[in-house]
C-alpha cells in the first residue's frame, strides 16, 4: 500500500504532467512542432499513476469493509 507522502507526490506529478501536456499541445501549432508521440506518451504516463492512485483507493476501501465485516 502506498503511503500518504507517496500518494501526495504522485497526485502533484500528474497535474504537473497535464500542464506540461497542455502546455505541449498548445504550442506545437505555434511553433510548428509534430508532439503527438510526446503527448501520447504523457497522457499514457498520466493514466497509468491515476490508475496507481484509484486501485489505492479501492484497495482502502475493500480493507475497510472486510475490517468492519470482522468486528461486527
Amino acid at each position: 500500500m502506498i503511503n500518504k507522502k507517496t500518494r501526495s507526490v504522485i497526485k502533484y506529478l500528474v497535474n504537473i504532467l497535464a500542464i506540461i501536456n497542455m502546455a505541449i499541445i498548445g504550442l506545437s501549432p505555434v511553433w510548428g512542432w509534430d508532439t503527438w508521440r510526446i503527448t501520447e506518451t504523457v497522457t499514457v504516463v498520466i493514466g497509468v499513476l491515476g490508475l496507481v492512485l484509484v486501485e489505492q483507493g479501492i484497495y482502502k476501501a475493500y480493507k475497510g469493509k472486510k475490517e468492519k465485516k470482522v468486528e461486527g
